[in-house]
């Protein structure tokens, strides 16, 4: 039986499944959304492209919806403090995200996405007082680069303070042979710019980057390792 035959015949067990009572109130929120980076805006159809907003409903389910990201959208949500919600941009991109603080408006913020994404792919419930505004203003720099786990772990057992977050391993990156111009990263307040000597020069954790030249127009991809050269792909878009 999977989780969710197992989760009904436990409600029936309990007598609690009977009409409409065991759903969650919800709530309609209108979510405010940063505006697309104009690297991004090239490669997604001049932010015309369908964009994802995830979010949870009252039977607890993760659901996702198609929008325009440049058009205003407002979902139906379960309504619990800090329920999170994050809208995924086109072209793999990392998501803008936010909780739900009580107001009929959300505001959603690129550096937010990280720990709104960290929370609802963990499907664990976050602890009944903690702060995540607070928690995300205290990262420094590209919050993709902070150990997932740590936070995760802290929200569990109820520990999230000035230890919480920790910051991944970096490990230098050398490319050669990368044309010149500013590469933006998926996440979009970080960039590499590359000079005449056509070196791309960063520390990056383990795992997969991609970053965007727009006077070019073409995508860089690269995985980064523990140690030895670091692969990479060049690409173009229209």
């Amino acid at each position: 039986m999977g989780k969710r035959g197992s989760f009904y015949s436990f409600l029936l067990g309990t007598g609690m499944l009977c009409g409409c009572s065991v759903l969650t109130p919800t709530v309609t929120v209108e979510l405010r959304l940063p505006p697309l980076p104009p690297a991004w805006r090239q490669t997604s159809g001049n932010g015309s492209a369908q964009a994802t907003v995830v979010y949870e409903n009252s039977y607890g389910e993760i659901c996702r919806k198609e929008f325009p990201y440049g058009n205003a959208v407002a979902v139906e949500i379960v309504k619990k403090e800090n329920t999170a919600v994050l809208v995924y941009p086109a072209a793999s991109m990392r998501p803008c995200g936010g909780f739900f603080d009580g107001s009929r408006t959300m505001e959603l913020s690129w550096k937010g996405g990280f720990l709104a994404e960290a929370l609802m792919l963990s499907r664990q419930p976050a602890p009944e007082h903690w702060n995540p505004a607070a928690l995300t203003e205290r990262m420094e720099g590209n919050p993709w680069f902070y150990e997932t786990a740590a936070i995760l772990k802290a929200l569990e057992t109820g520990t999230v303070g000035r230890y919480t977050l920790k910051k991944k391993m970096l490990y230098p990156v050398l490319l050669k042979e990368i044309p010149p111009g500013d590469w933006i990263n998926r996440y979009p307040h970080e960039r590499v710019t590359v000079d005449e000597s056509s070196e791309f020069r960063t520390e990056l954790p383990i795992g997969y980057e991609r970053y965007v030249n727009t006077e070019r127009k073409q995508i860089l991809s690269l995985y980064v390792n523990e140690s030895g050269p670091v692969p990479f792909m060049l690409t173009e878009f229209e």
